[in-house]
C-alpha cells in the first residue's frame, strides 16, 4: 500500500476524498433505505394477506349423524391442503386454581329441582357433584317450612361455619354462616332426625348449591348468595345426613359409613380444578373463531396459531370469564395436568370406565403461558358458562395418543385449510363427488380475499416499481462518483504506466483506494440507514396485531445489510473497474495531456480578453507540458468577458465533456423522475387504501361482559342506545326488546279489564320486523294472522292512540280465551299504567332461547308503552364505511360510555366486529405510512447527494478557474460560468424527468402543481448549494496554486 501511487494521491486529497467519501455514504443511506422500506412493506403486505385463508369443514348431509371420520381420512391426501385441524381433548387439571363452573347447573341438581318446580324438567343424575360443599358448622337455628301439596316440605338450617372440607370458595367460607334447605317428601320420617339436631351443637354436613333455588331480585351473578340458597345431601345412600363432631374433632373418613364419600370427594376435588383441553393446530383457521361466523370473539391478546403449533409453543387461550373470576391476566401462566380420560362427562369424571381407574391413568404435567382472552356469543345461559371451561393449546404440546378414545369424529371439531385460496376451486373438483358419495358435503368459508388481493397486488407493483427506479438512480449516482473518482486519478494512472508498471498492477494499483473508500463509505452510510430505517419501521408497525403467519417485518436480517452493502461497494468497483480498463487502452501521452485520441489538434478558444488558450475537448484546459504556461509578475489588467462568451463558453464545455455531461443529466432526470414516481405511488396507494376502507363493512353490537350475570328480560338502557345512534357512526340498528309487565288481561263487553282472564309477570318481546327474528330465535314459530294483518305490522311505526297490533303465544290464547282481533290491556312495566292492543294473530312452535314463550309486538309499541324505562337485549349496528378511518375515535367513545357503569343492569361490552379492518387495513395503513416517513429522509438525502456531487464536479474544474482568472475574469464572472455550466445540465435533466413523468401520469397539474416539482426545485436547490460553494473555494486560491501540480 506504501508504493502505491493511487493511494499516496488519495490521502494527498483529504478535501477530495471526504467528499467522496460522504458523496457514497449519502448514496448508500438513500440505497439502504429504500431497499429496508421495500422489505419491510412487501414482507408486512404479505404478512397482512395471511388473514385471507381458504378454511374449509365437513358436514353429514344426514342432519341426526355428526361422524365425518371417513371424510377426514381424505381430505389431508389433497395435494391442495396444507394441513388439517382435528381438534382432540382431553381433561386439564389446574394446579392450585380451581375452575368457573360455579353456575352449579352441571351439578346433579335436576331431582331437587323439579320436586321445587314441577317446570322444570328432571334430568337423570351424571354422578357431578362439583357444587357440593363439606362443612364443619355450629348450628345457630332450624325451623320447618310446610309447602303447598306439589312440594316437598322443607327444614330450614342456619349454621355459622368453622371449617370447610370442601367446596368452592364462591359458595361457602370458614367464619361465615350458610342456610341449608333440607327437602322432605314425608316429614314424620325424617322428624326423629330432625328433632335430634340440637341448636348450638357442631355437625358435619353435606349440601350443594342449586342455582333454581336462588330466585333472589337484583342479584348481578349467577352464584350471588349462593350460600344462602344451599339445599342439603346425605351424607351415605344409607340416610346418614348429619354427624355431630366436637369441637376440635373431625370425621373419620376410614369409617365404612364414608367410605363412598371419601372417595366421592376425591373425584369431586379433581373435577373443580378440571378444564376441557382442546388441542389445535391453528385455532385463528378454526370457522366457529372466524369473525363472520358471529360466535366467538376475541376479547384481549391473541388466537394461536400455525407457529405455535409448529414451535410446540407452551401457550394457551382461555375464556374470558375463566380469567377474570380467577385473577388471570394475559401473560399469567396455569399449570396443567394433562390426562385423557376414556368416558368423561365434557371433561369430569363421572360414574363409569373412568370412576375407579383415573388415578392409574398416565399423566403429563406442563406449564402454558396465557396468550389470549376469548369470548362465545350464545342464546342459552347454560352453554356460555359451560365453555368457561374451555382452553386452548397447541396440538403439538399435547401427548400422542391423548383424545382418541371418543368413536367417530365430530364435524364440529374438523376443519382444513389449503395451501392457497387460488386452489379452492380445484379442490372441490377433486374432492366433491368422493364426499357426496360418503354423504358428505364441503363448506368453504367465504373470506372476502379478492378486494385485499387487487390492492395488495396494486401496491405491491408499485413499490417494487419505486425500489427498482431508486436502484437504477443509485446506480447512476455511482457510475458518475466512478468517473469523478478516475478523473482525478487519470494522471497518476498515466506515471505509473510510464514508470512500466505492468497494465495489470497499475489498475489493481487504482482501484484499490476506491474500493476501501467505497467499502468504508458504504458501511457509514449504510448502517445509519438500515438501522433508521428499521427503527422506523418498528415505531410504525409496532402496535400492529396482524395474524402471525412469518416473524415481524420490522425485524430483518443483518445478511441482508451486510448483502446490501456488499452488492453496492462491488458495483462501485466494477464501475471504476470498467473506467480503469477503458483507461489504459489509451496512450500513456494522451492521458498526460488530457486529449482524447480522436482529436487531432487543439481548438482555440477566445476568451475574455482575445488571449488564446488550449482546451481539452474531454475536459478542462490543461497546459501542455511540453511548453508550460509561463507567468508574468507585472500585472493583468483585467477584462470583462461578454455575457454571449460566457454562454458560448458554458455550452462548449458541456459539449466537449460529453460522458460526464451525459451522467450529470441523467443523474438529474433520474432523481426527478424517481422522486415524482415515488410520490405518485404513495398517492395510488392511499387511493387503494381509501376504497379499502370504504368497502370494508363493519358491524358492532353490545353483549354482556360476563356469562355469569343474570339477565332478566332486556339490560342495554334505552338512552344508551339512542346516544349510540345519536353518534354519526351508525348507519343502520337493529334492536330487540324485552320486559316483564305485571299485567295482561282481557276485557269484557264494557271494553274493561276483565280480572279473571288475566295473567301476571307475562314477557314482552318488541321486534322492530320479522324477517330478521324469524331467521334466528323465530325460526321454529309459525304465526296466524287475523284477517288484513301481515308481518309488515312489525316494522310500522306505531303510536298509543292506535291500538297497536301483538301477537300472542297460542297457550296464552287459550287460557286468557282470546281471538284474533280482541282487545287487550297490557301495563307499564315500571309503574303499571295499562294501554289496549289488538290481538293480530297467534303463534306455534318454541322460539329458540325464548322462556317463557312472550308475547311479540312491534318494537315501536313497546317504546310508546314503556317510554324511557324499555331495556333492550339484543342491539346490533351497521356501521357508516365512510366513517371507518375515524373508529377509534367511536371505540373510545365507546370505551367511555360503557365504563360508566350506567349504560344498563350489568356490565357490557360494545363488541366491534371489525377484524378485517383492523387486522388487514390499518396495519396496511401504517405499513404504507411508512413508505411517506422514509420518503422525507429520501428527498433530503437526495439534496444532499446534489450537493456532494456538484461539489466534486467543480472541484475538477478548478484549472478553468484559474485559466479564466489569468486571462483576466473576474471572480464572480468565473462562479457563474462554472456554476452555470453544472446548474444548466442539472435543469436539462429535471425538466426532462418530470416531462417522462407527465406523459406516464398524463396529468401536467398533478406534476407541476405537486410535489414533483417540489422535490425538483429542492434538487436544484442542493445543486447550486455545492456549487456555489466549490467556485467560490476554487476562485478564492491563487492561479499559481491551482496550476501547479500539488496534491
Amino acid at each position: 500500500m506504501k508504493r502505491n501511487v493511487c493511494w499516496l494521491s488519495t490521502l494527498r486529497q483529504p478535501a477530495h476524498t471526504l467528499f467522496l467519501l460522504l458523496l457514497v455514504g449519502l448514496i448508500s443511506f438513500a440505497f439502504i433505505s429504500r431497499a429496508v422500506e421495500y422489505l419491510v412493506v412487501n414482507r408486512e403486505t404479505d404478512r397482512l394477506a395471511g388473514y385471507y385463508r381458504a378454511i374449509g369443514s365437513l358436514e353429514r348431509m344426514e342432519t341426526d349423524s355428526y361422524d365425518v371420520s371417513e371424510g377426514v381420512a381424505l381430505v389431508p391426501k389433497s395435494k391442495y391442503v396444507a394441513f388439517d385441524d382435528y381438534r382432540r381433548f382431553c381433561s386439564g387439571v389446574l394446579q392450585g386454581i380451581y375452575n368457573a363452573d360455579l353456575d352449579g347447573f352441571m351439578s346433579d341438581h335436576a331431582y331437587d329441582s323439579h320436586r321445587v318446580d314441577r317446570s322444570l324438567p328432571a334430568y337423570p343424575p351424571r354422578g357431578l357433584y362439583i357444587s357440593d360443599v363439606l362443612v364443619y358448622g355450629e348450628l345457630l337455628s332450624k325451623a320447618y317450612v310446610p309447602q303447598i301439596a306439589t312440594r316437598p316440605d322443607e327444614y330450614h338450617l342456619v349454621l355459622q361455619v368453622d371449617q370447610v372440607v370442601a367446596g368452592y370458595p364462591e359458595y361457602v367460607q370458614e367464619n361465615s354462616r350458610i342456610r341449608v334447605r333440607w327437602l322432605v317428601d314425608d316429614p314424620k320420617e325424617m322428624a326423629a332426625i330432625y328433632d335430634s339436631l340440637q341448636v348450638g351443637k357442631r355437625y358435619f354436613l353435606r349440601a350443594y348449591y342449586n342455582p333454581t333455588f336462588n330466585k333472589t331480585i337484583g342479584r348481578k351473578i349467577r352464584w350471588e348468595n349462593a350460600s344462602e340458597h344451599l339445599a342439603l345431601r346425605p351424607l351415605n345412600e344409607s340416610g346418614l345426613w348429619f354427624l355431630p363432631v366436637q369441637q376440635g374433632e373431625a370425621v373419620d373418613f376410614s369409617d365404612p359409613a364414608l367410605a363412598e364419600l371419601e372417595k366421592l370427594q376425591r373425584v369431586t376435588e379433581e373435577n373443580r380444578h378440571t378444564m376441557r383441553v382442546f388441542g389445535t393446530r391453528d385455532m385463528s383457521a378454526i370457522p366457529h373463531m372466524q369473525e363472520a361466523a358471529r360466535e366467538y370473539y376475541l376479547a384481549e391478546g391473541r388466537w394461536l396459531d400455525r407457529q405455535d403449533d409448529i414451535n410446540g409453543s407452551r401457550v394457551c387461550v382461555v375464556h374470558r370469564d375463566f380469567a377474570d373470576i380467577r385473577g388471570l391476566a394475559v401473560g399469567d401462566t396455569i399449570t396443567l395436568k394433562l390426562r385423557d380420560l376414556k368416558a368423561p362427562h365434557l371433561c369430569y369424571i363421572v360414574p363409569g370406565e373412568d370412576w375407579g381407574a383415573w388415578q392409574d391413568y398416565e399423566t403429563c404435567t406442563e406449564e402454558f403461558e396465557i396468550v389470549g382472552l376469548y369470548g362465545v356469543l350464545t342464546d342459552t345461559p347454560g352453554m356460555s358458562i359451560m365453555y368457561s371451561t374451555y382452553m386452548y393449546v397447541p396440538d403439538s404440546c399435547m401427548p400422542a395418543g391423548y383424545g382418541r378414545s371418543q368413536p367417530g369424529m365430530h364435524w364440529y371439531y374438523y376443519s382444513f385449510v389449503l395451501r392457497s385460496l387460488e386452489d379452492e376451486e380445484a379442490f372441490l373438483a377433486e374432492n366433491e363427488e368422493a364426499m357426496a358419495d360418503l354423504a358428505l358435503k364441503i363448506t368453504m368459508l367465504d373470506s372476502g380475499w379478492e378486494n385485499f388481493r387487487d390492492s395488495a397486488a396494486s401496491i405491491k407493483q408499485s413499490t417494487a416499481l419505486s425500489a427498482g427506479f431508486f436502484t437504477l438512480v443509485s446506480v447512476l449516482a455511482l457510475a458518475l462518483t466512478a468517473f469523478l473518482y478516475l478523473r482525478q486519478r487519470r494522471r497518476d494512472f498515466a506515471i505509473l504506466r510510464s514508470l512500466g508498471v505492468p497494465k495489470r498492477n497499475a489498475i489493481e494499483q487504482t482501484l484499490q483506494p476506491i474500493a476501501l473508500v467505497g467499502a468504508a463509505a458504504m458501511l457509514l452510510g449504510g448502517f445509519p440507514g438500515w438501522f433508521y430505517a428499521l427503527a422506523k419501521a418498528g415505531k410504525t408497525l409496532a402496535a400492529l396485531q396482524g395474524p402471525r403467519v412469518a416473524e415481524p417485518a420490522a425485524a430483518l436480517s443483518l445478511i441482508w445489510l451486510i448483502g446490501l452493502c456488499t452488492v453496492a461497494s462491488t458495483l462501485l468497483l466494477l464501475l471504476t473497474a470498467a473506467g480503469t480498463a477503458s483507461l489504459a487502452r489509451r496512450p500513456v501521452l494522451e492521458l498526460l495531456q488530457g486529449a482524447s485520441k480522436q482529436m487531432k489538434g487543439r481548438r482555440k478558444t477566445e476568451m475574455g480578453m482575445g488571449e488564446l488558450t488550449e482546451v481539452d475537448t474531454l475536459g478542462p484546459p490543461t497546459p501542455p507540458i511540453a511548453r508550460p504556461l509561463s507567468i508574468s509578475k507585472a500585472p493583468i489588467t483585467p477584462t470583462k468577458p461578454s455575457f454571449v462568451q460566457a454562454v458560448r463558453y458554458v455550452l462548449r464545455y458541456i459539449l466537449r465533456a460529453p460522458l460526464k455531461s451525459i451522467l450529470t443529466v441523467t443523474v438529474a432526470l433520474c432523481f426527478a423522475f424517481t422522486l415524482g414516481w415515488m410520490n405518485w405511488t404513495m398517492e395510488r396507494n392511499e387511493a387503494e387504501l381509501d376504497r379499502l376502507y370504504r368497502t370494508t363493512q363493519i358491524e358492532a353490537e353490545i353483549v354482556p361482559s360476563s356469562s355469569y350475570s343474570v339477565i332478566d328480560g332486556g339490560f342495554i338502557r334505552r338512552r344508551t342506545v339512542n346516544t349510540i345512534l345519536r353518534s354519526g357512526f351508525v348507519q343502520s340498528a337493529y334492536l330487540e326488546a324485552e320486559v316483564v309487565t305485571p299485567l295482561v288481561a282481557a276485557t269484557d263487553e264494557n271494553g274493561r279489564r276483565d280480572m279473571k282472564r288475566a295473567v301476571s309477570r307475562f314477557p314482552l318481546r318488541g321486534l322492530p320486523g320479522w324477517e330478521q327474528f324469524a331467521s334466528t330465535k323465530g325460526s321454529e314459530l309459525q304465526i296466524h294472522y287475523a284477517t288484513g294483518c301481515d308481518e309488515s305490522l312489525f316494522a310500522k311505526d306505531w303510536t298509543r292512540d292506535q291500538s297497536p297490533p301483538i301477537v300472542l303465544p297460542v297457550s296464552l290464547l287459550a287460557r286468557l280465551q282470546l281471538k284474533p282481533e280482541d282487545t287487550v290491556w297490557i301495563a307499564n312495566s315500571i309503574i303499571g299504567r295499562a294501554s289496549s292492543y289488538v290481538v293480530a294473530g297467534y303463534y306455534t312452535g318454541m322460539a329458540t332461547t325464548l322462556e317463557p314463550e312472550p308475547i311479540l309486538l312491534p318494537l315501536s309499541a313497546l317504546e310508546q308503552l314503556e317510554k324511557d324505562e324499555l331495556y333492550y337485549d339484543v342491539a346490533k349496528f351497521v356501521l357508516d364505511k365512510e366513517k371507518n378511518r375515524e373508529l377509534p375515535e367511536f371505540r373510545a367513545q365507546m370505551e367511555q360510555l360503557f365504563s360508566e357503569g350506567i349504560a344498563g343492569k350489568v356490565r357490557m361490552t360494545f363488541l366491534f366486529w371489525d377484524e378485517e379492518l383492523t387486522e388487514v387495513v390499518e396495519p396496511l395503513e401504517k405499513n404504507l405510512s411508512l413508505m411517506t416517513l422514509l420518503y422525507t429522509v429520501t428527498v433530503v438525502v437526495s439534496v444532499l447527494i446534489a450537493a456532494g456531487l456538484a461539489t466534486l464536479l467543480l472541484f475538477q474544474s478548478a484549472r478553468d478557474a484559474a485559466i479564466m482568472r489569468v486571462l483576466g475574469t473576474t471572480k464572480s464572472r468565473a462562479r457563474a460560468m462554472l456554476c452555470g455550466q453544472h446548474l444548466l445540465l442539472c435543469l436539462v435533466g429535471l425538466v426532462v424527468g418530470l416531462s417522462i413523468l407527465v406523459a406516464l401520469r398524463q396529468d401536467v397539474v398533478a406534476v407541476l402543481q405537486g410535489p414533483a416539482l417540489v422535490c425538483a426545485g429542492l434538487y436544484l436547490a442542493g445543486a447550486s448549494g455545492g456549487a456555489l460553494y466549490s467556485a467560490i473555494a476554487v476562485t478564492n486560491r491563487m492561479p499559481l496554486e491551482l496550476l501547479q501540480v500539488k496534491e
